[in-house]
């Protein structure tokens, strides 16, 4: 009897020790659907965004894309000052001041100085779209103390966020924010980097030196959008997500 049983346990033993091991977890990168047993070796994707970015090609030097980042920290100042509609009125002219970078410090509502200005690197017509939506966000807040409803513009509440619509339901602070950050890295993209005076291409038949313009731009291009990456995972909403 005592027999039978030490070899039913030896048995489950063996057999239990005898499960493939390996990556369990369906998500990890290294998931191996043989494995019965996780033995700890998962790995997953991990988003490693550096703190500087540097390019050389040949003898040019590193590429800059210092404008590009001060445009954001102008974005990251106004979209800050526009959550605060969801406490207290804005100010049109303050938001078309930040929009224009007037006197180089957005009219005094930038923390810091600068040259560039985000409305320069919007299409006339997109121009004419954003100051027209800061216009209405403007008018919204005014009412930030009523609760948002259908024709009434207003602040809504869900968890620890508090959002302003105006009475047309569109949340501009939102439309403002991302759309600006769209179409002024798309500008700069297609107006300037692939613009001919930068690329330079002649398709039929590229000289060294023309290819390595070609090769730097793109490069540029792409460490605007590796900012753009940058800034959505670094800056943290005060009152909206």
């Amino acid at each position: 009897m005592y027999k039978h049983i030490y070899i039913f346990l030896f048995g489950s033993l063996l057999i239990t020790s005898c499960k493939k091991e390996g990556c369990t977890d369906a998500t990890a990168l290294n998931y191996n659907e043989e494995a019965k047993k996780d033995d700890g070796t998962c790995t997953y994707f991990q988003l490693s965004v550096p703190t500087t970015y540097a390019f050389t090609d040949g003898t040019n030097n590193t590429v800059s894309y210092s404008g590009q980042t001060e445009r954001l920290n102008q974005l990251t100042e106004m979209t800050t000052y526009m959550k605060t509609g969801t406490t207290t009125p804005l100010s049109y002219l303050s938001l078309t001041d930040m929009f224009a970078n007037t006197g180089n410090n957005g009219g005094g509502n930038f923390s810091f100085t600068s040259t560039k200005k985000l409305q320069d690197k919007c299409l006339a017509a997109d121009t004419s779209l954003f100051i027209d939506y800061m216009d209405s966000l403007a008018i919204a807040s005014a009412d930030f103390a009523n609760t948002a409803a259908d024709g009434q513009a207003g602040t809504l509440t869900s968890g620890t966020s508090t959002y302003l619509f105006a009475a047309n339901g569109i949340e501009y602070t939102q439309l403002i924010e991302k759309g600006l950050m769209g179409a002024v890295f798309m500008y700069q993209a297609t107006n300037i980097y692939f613009g001919s005076d930068k690329m330079g291409a002649d398709n039929t038949r590229l000289s060294m030196l023309v290819q390595a313009n070609i090769t730097r731009q793109w490069s540029i291009i792409g460490m605007k959008h590796s900012a753009i990456l940058e800034y959505r995972l670094t800056f943290q909403p005060t009152s909206q997500e």
